[in-house]
């Protein structure tokens, strides 16, 4: 384990010694993912304990763990193995055994409680033709190899179609002249959709017709054209990321209280969580 930082989150001299020892240790054969690359921004220390060190993740967290028991509930319905009747009971009987850990504050719980379950009551998926669901995928972007996991592949006429559901509140494109901080916010998560679009075109001969959004806690549904010029900004931006991972030596941390504490998978092994104790509320 890195040795606590100094006042100031500077390193310690044992923290620099272990930073320039593994710089330069990224497997060439490192398969990526949509999070990998993204992940790095976020925390390069985080990335560093998780995929240079390899610790294991630390117990499971509210919001994660959300997350992945709509995802199931919804695999379930779209695959047939849940009807929709059946999605409210399968919601409130499962719940607590599957959404576990700390929520920030008691209010933030029931908000998403609710609202989840106001989704499930009237759920209403645009696209009834599915293809396939959770849907593995592996593929290239020059000698790089990637992996990914598509949520639904539906198809609507001859055309396919690309849907991920998201917990988070995104916004419909404005439209306006000059993108909004929710414009590029949109634009940053569909990254990972033109990224799924490349196995789409090697598996099945056509790019999507559209990227799509199920922001099933806001009853937002998003859908975008897909646009070939995105793709290839796409494939610049994940080659540049990856090689701006495999010059990285510092692999500074960027503590934030919330993240430390309600995101970060990697909290256990880190000595710059100590600043943030939770002090939220729990379901």
């Amino acid at each position: 384990m890195l040795a606590p930082p100094l006042a100031g989150l500077r390193k310690t001299p044992f923290d620099t010694a272990v930073s320039e020892e593994l710089n330069g240790v990224v497997d060439p054969e490192t398969v990526w993912s949509y999070s990998r690359l993204t992940s790095f921004d976020d925390c390069k220390y985080r990335w560093f304990l998780q995929y240079v060190l390899k610790k294991k993740r630390g117990e499971p967290q509210f919001f994660s763990t959300f997350g992945t028991f709509i995802h199931e509930i919804l695999e379930k319905y779209l695959s047939g193995k849940l009807e929709k009747d059946e999605l409210v009971q399968y919601f409130l009987e499962n719940y607590d055994e599957n959404v576990v850990g700390e929520a920030p504050t008691e209010r933030i719980a029931n908000n998403f409680f609710e609202s989840a379950l106001s989704y499930l009551k009237s759920v209403d998926f645009p696209f009834k033709s599915i293809v396939a669901t959770e849907k593995k995928v592996n593929f290239k972007i020059g000698d790089y190899k990637f992996v990914g996991y598509i949520d639904v592949l539906a198809t609507k006429g001859k055309r396919y179609h690309i849907v991920d559901h998201k917990s988070h509140g995104l916004r419909h494109r404005s439209g306006r002249r000059f993108q909004t901080a929710y414009d590029k916010e949109l634009d940053q998560y569909l990254r990972q959709q033109y990224l799924y679009s490349i196995p789409i075109y090697d598996e099945y001969g056509q790019y999507p017709k559209t990227l799509n959004f199920n922001c099933y806690r806001h009853g937002r549904f998003i859908s975008e054209p897909f646009d070939y010029t995105r793709l290839e900004e796409t494939k610049d931006w994940a080659v540049a990321q990856i090689e701006k991972i495999r010059r990285e030596h510092d692999w500074d941390a960027n503590p934030d209280a919330f993240k430390c504490n309600y995101i970060c998978d990697m909290r256990d092994h880190c000595p710059y969580r100590a600043q943030y104790k939770s002090r939220g509320g729990r379901r």
